[in-house]
């Protein structure tokens, strides 16, 4: 279910690659973010995406005026980067650790 809805749908034919098609145009697709939309966002700067897209975890002190609000501490975190999503955290010891990078 989430954010899409059967009006979402692209018919087959659009996106098989034919004589009549044969490329897919990228015009059908939708941004990640509309997909992970649901998830809480942390907006982190262009040093701590770096280092995030590197594997490495970010102080959770350094994000703490940034965190959102959630009850679930072990829910996951989108990452962003300005409108750019880098991918999904979570809160563990201290830290903010990706656990899928886009």
């Amino acid at each position: 279910m989430g954010p899409f809805t059967e009006a979402d749908a692209i018919v087959l034919d659009k996106i098989v690659l034919n004589d009549e098609n044969p490329h897919a145009s990228p015009e059908l697709l939708r941004p990640v973010s509309t997909a992970l939309a649901d998830i809480p966002a942390v907006a982190l700067t262009k040093d701590e995406a770096v280092s995030l897209l590197h594997g490495q975890a970010i102080s959770l002190v350094d994000l703490m005026d940034r965190l959102p609000q959630i009850d679930d501490e072990d829910a996951p975190v989108r990452a962003m980067e300005g409108g750019r999503v880098l991918g999904l955290c979570r809160r563990e010891d201290g830290f903010l650790r990706p656990v899928r990078i886009l």
